[in-house]
C-alpha cells in the first residue's frame, strides 16, 4: 500500500489527537490510555497495520456486495436490490449486455433505486466485464445517479478514478454527465474529502490523472491534513505520477497539516519533498528495483528543468 496509506492513517491520527473539539476527545488526547501509549512506541509500519485493521473490516463488508470473498457466499444482485427488475438491470450492467440494458430501460426499470449500503446500478456499471463506457452512458442517459453515495460516504466518481486499472473512458462519461474535474461529494461525517485528482493518484492511475488535469482539475488543491497532490504521489513506489505533476506545474512549496484546528505545538508542516526525504528518502540502497529507479530518473529530471535538485536520494 505504500506511503499513501500511511499518510491517510497519519491524517486520521493527527485529526483525532490534535484537531478534535470534543471535550472528551481533548481529555483523551491530554491523558492517553495505555493502548495509545503502546501504539505511540510502535514502529510506523506496526502502527499502520493496527490502524488498517480498524478500517478494513467495515470496508470489506461493503466490498463484499461487489466482490465475492473466498469461503463466503457471494451476495447476489437480488440480495442487494429488493426490486427484481433493478437486480436484473445490475446483472446486465456488470455483464456488459447492452441489448438487455436497453430492454430493461424501455420497460421502465427504476434507475435511481437504492439497495443495500446505498448501492445503485451505477456501481455495477463500474465493474462491467465489457463495454464499460457504453454501459455507463446508457444508464446515466436513462437517469441513473452519477454520484450514488454509499452508506460509508464513498461514491461512484471517487471509486471510478481510484480503482485498479481505472478506465479513462468511463471517467470521461462521468465528466460528461455533471461530474466536474474539481467535483467534491456532499458534506458527510468525514472531515474533508480528497479531490478527484488525489483519489486518482492514490490508485496510481496516471492516464486518469492526466485526463483530470487536462480537463481543468486544480493541481494545487491542498487537503488540510494530508497536503497536496504531490504529497499523495510521492509514495516511494511510482515516480512517474510525481514527474507528471512537476511537469504540469504543481507548486512545490505547498504544505501539509494546514487545517486551522491543528493546534498541537509539535505538529510540523512540510512540503511533499521534505516529507518524502524524511520518511522515504535514501532507503532503497544502491540497487533499487529497475522500474522504481527509472521513474526516479524521470522525476528528478522534471525537477531539474524547474531548477530544483532533490535534497535526498532514492
Amino acid at each position: 500500500m505504500g506511503c499513501c496509506q500511511t499518510r491517510c492513517n497519519r491524517s486520521r491520527a493527527a485529526w483525532q489527537t490534535a484537531c478534535s473539539t470534543s471535550p472528551h476527545r481533548r481529555r483523551r488526547a491530554t491523558w492517553p490510555t495505555a493502548a495509545a501509549n503502546a501504539e505511540a512506541t510502535m514502529k510506523p509500519v506496526h502502527q499502520m497495520r493496527r490502524r488498517l485493521g480498524r478500517y478494513l473490516l467495515p470496508l470489506a463488508v461493503l466490498l463484499s456486495l461487489l466482490h465475492p470473498t473466498t469461503g463466503a457466499a457471494m451476495i447476489t444482485t437480488d440480495q442487494v436490490f429488493a426490486d427484481p427488475q433493478v437486480a436484473q438491470l445490475a446483472n446486465a450492467a456488470q455483464d456488459g449486455d447492452l441489448g438487455r440494458l436497453q430492454q430493461l430501460i424501455k420497460a421502465g426499470a427504476r434507475m435511481k433505486f437504492v439497495g443495500r449500503e446505498g448501492m445503485t446500478v451505477t456501481h455495477y456499471a463500474l465493474r462491467a466485464r465489457r463495454h464499460a463506457p457504453q454501459v455507463m452512458e446508457l444508464l446515466l442517459k436513462a437517469g441513473a445517479d452519477p454520484v450514488s453515495m454509499l452508506s460509508n460516504g464513498n461514491n461512484v466518481p471517487h471509486y471510478a478514478v481510484s480503482r485498479d486499472n481505472a478506465d479513462p473512458e468511463v471517467v470521461k462519461v462521468l465528466l460528461a454527465h455533471g461530474i466536474g474535474p474539481n467535483w467534491f461529494p456532499p458534506p458527510s461525517q468525514r472531515y474533508q474529502k480528497m479531490s478527484l485528482l488525489q483519489e486518482a493518484i492514490m490508485g496510481r492511475n496516471l492516464p486518469v490523472v492526466k485526463l483530470l488535469v487536462e480537463r481543468g482539475a486544480d493541481i494545487n488543491y491542498v487537503h488540510p491534513i494530508s497536503g497536496s497532490a504531490l504529497h499523495y504521489a510521492l509514495d516511494g513506489i511510482d515516480f512517474y505520477i510525481p514527474a507528471y505533476l512537476v511537469e504540469a506545474g504543481i507548486d512545490l512549496k505547498l504544505l501539509d497539516g494546514t487545517a486551522p484546528e491543528i493546534t498541537n505545538p509539535l505538529a510540523r508542516r512540510q512540503t511533499a519533498i521534505e516529507y518524502f526525504c524524511e520518511t522515504e528518502g535514501g532507503r532503497r540502497g544502491h540497487d533499487p528495483l529497475p522500474e522504481i529507479a527509472a521513474g526516479w530518473r524521470v522525476f528528478t529530471a522534471a525537477l531539474a528543468k524547474r531548477g530544483v535538485k532533490m535534497p535526498c536520494g532514492l
